[in-house]
């Protein structure tokens, strides 16, 4: 099993509910291809710049309980030919 997802949100800004109503649905369409990979939406009082676009969001892989290879290897990389 790979690393799992979390999603955080900047809620440092006037527009931070569309990004966090499109990182709710990407969240739910991700827990139907594979129950149990998103950690959830985490809100900060931040903006990361996710103010500059609607639906911006910052994508963690893994975490600190996991071994750091979980998060490289536990998805095929799209860009390497099986085998």
């Amino acid at each position: 099993m790979g690393g799992n997802l979390l999603i955080v949100i900047g809620s440092g800004h006037e527009h931070w509910e569309n990004n966090f109503n499109g990182a709710l649905l990407l969240q739910q369409e991700l827990e139907k291809i594979d129950a149990g990979i998103s950690r959830g939406i985490l809100c900060q009082g931040f903006t990361y710049n996710q103010d500059l676009h609607d639906q911006a969001m910052i994508m963690e892989v893994g975490g600190h309980r996991e071994h750091p290879r979980g998060g490289r290897c536990g998805y095929p990389d799209p860009r390497r030919s099986p085998g």
